[in-house]
């Protein structure tokens, strides 16, 4: 069990000095941030107002059939959660990394921002397919 806690104290002060240190893993982790709040914040601003009792909106656009997938309203909210934890996982290996695979560490950051980006877009194309 001390082990564990060792490493997690080792892993803690990695995050702490990986942003401290490198401007560029602070702001694609700023900016990644703000798009997974982003994410989260449209459904309650945009489709959630406009539900009136709906039990099930569209989640999923096709070009050849239309909507075709339908669910719950608290499903839109997959999208900044799967976003959140891809990001504290990707924060963790980027801080793993830094020190011993470079590249690596900013593989990770990079991927984060874009993986971000996709599912910001997503929810926005959800978004639209609901009003």
């Amino acid at each position: 069990m001390s082990r564990i806690i060792s490493r997690a104290r080792k892993l803690r002060g990695a995050v702490r000095d990986i942003f401290k240190n490198s401007k560029f893993y602070r702001w694609t982790t700023i900016i990644s941030a703000g798009l997974v709040v982003l994410t989260g914040l449209i459904p309650f601003w945009k489709i959630i107002p406009n539900l009136q009792g709906a039990e099930f909106i569209p989640l999923h656009y096709n070009i050849y059939f239309g909507v075709d997938r339908f669910g719950p309203w608290y499903h839109l909210f997959f999208l900044p959660a799967l976003g959140l934890i891809m990001l504290i996982v990707n924060i963790l290996f980027e801080a793993a990394y830094v020190k011993r695979e470079h590249v690596l560490s900013f593989f990770f950051a990079v991927t984060t921002l874009i993986v971000e980006t996709i599912l910001f877009g997503s929810m926005i194309l959800i978004t639209l397919i609901n009003l």
